[in-house]
């Protein structure tokens, strides 16, 4: 439960909530022919296609995972508008779930880089930058970013999540149902939250970038990969998550809802060390979609630790193992 309700990177599945309202703020960004990479003071960032990705809508920016565009988008908004929308999925506090021990992370600012890091100088247009892409001084628990996921699915309503469903004040009392507050709304157009649902639907059933678990799907995922980078690189310089320690590689996100056309499950999957989220989370995440909407459960080794197979964007097979329940480590 710690790791549920303690920090992360969002590292890129924050774009997905950066496309919900520009909509509305920002005119000419719905379609940008974009480069690779652009420099600002402060802060030099590239993005996964070094020769850029070509024109570029909201959908085409979540399920690519166009980083250039957030970067562009987040300078026209600005910071504080920026972070106005992101305070409102529920990001720089405890979602006041049931649960000792929630943090509610950092939600960016430059009032919050005055006072907890001075020493890194003034709020630079490179820090709105990669805060864009949920990387820099960001920190999201998965907690919250499954919440702000299921925000998308119930059509723009923020909940609380909890776990007690009722209490009673004794043995042979009755049971009182636990009050829960009211949900709050993250957007007041429902024609913007649905470009975002067929952007994430782009990610897995489009050319996205988890169309790698998609085989044999009977039913429809949206989702969006995301990379929080451990370490940072040098100059121009990319970074191959799998060349790098275990304890400095990428970790590896995906968020998604599904089924996405009557979503009645919405998850967060962190990966520490997992490298590319498309790799490493996505596959775990299509396990649990598939247990709990078709029962059908992860196969299981010798020694009852369950084995997740897929393929990577190297078309190399790989395994993830996690253990049963009882079973020993």
């Amino acid at each position: 439960m710690p790791r549920v309700v303690g920090a992360e990177r969002p590292g890129g599945v924050e774009g997905v909530l950066h496309g919900l309202e520009p909509l509305v703020t920002i005119d000419g960004l719905e379609r940008l022919a974009l480069v690779g990479e652009r420099e600002e003071p402060g802060q030099g960032e590239g993005d996964s296609h070094r020769g850029g990705h070509g024109w570029t809508d909201l959908r085409k920016s979540i399920y690519a995972s166009v980083n250039t565009y957030y970067y562009t988008l987040a300078l026209a908004m600005g910071i504080d508008k920026v972070d106005a929308y992101m305070a409102r999925y529920g990001f720089g506090k405890p979602t006041g779930i049931d649960l000792s021990g929630e943090i509610g992370g950092i939600l960016p600012s430059p009032e919050w880089k005055a006072r907890n890091a001075p020493k890194q100088g003034r709020w630079y247009p490179g820090d709105t930058v990669i805060s864009a892409i949920g990387q820099g001084f960001w920190k999201v628990t998965p907690l919250q970013l499954a919440q702000a996921t299921a925000a998308l699915a119930d059509d723009g309503w923020l909940h609380r999540p909890h776990l007690v469903a009722a209490r009673r004040h004794g043995f042979g009392e009755a049971w009182i149902e636990e009050p829960q507050p009211a949900p709050r709304r993250i957007s007041d157009d429902e024609a913007h939250l649905q470009a975002v649902r067929e952007g994430m639907i782009g990610t897995v059933h489009g050319a996205g970038t988890a169309t790698n678990i998609r085989y044999g799907l009977t039913y429809l995922i949206a989702g969006k990969t995301g990379t929080a980078q451990v370490v940072s690189r040098r100059g121009s310089a990319a970074l191959d998550p799998r060349k790098l320690p275990m304890n400095l590689r990428h970790r590896g996100l995906f968020i998604a809802y599904a089924p996405a056309d009557k979503p009645t499950i919405a998850i967060a999957v962190a990966i520490e060390g997992g490298g590319y989220g498309a790799d490493s989370a996505a596959p775990i995440a299509r396990k649990v979609f598939d247990a709990w909407l078709l029962g059908k459960m992860p196969e299981t080794d010798a020694h009852g630790n369950q084995t997740v197979h897929f393929e990577n964007v190297s078309g190399a097979v790989d395994g993830a193992t996690t253990a049963s329940p009882g079973a020993a480590p």
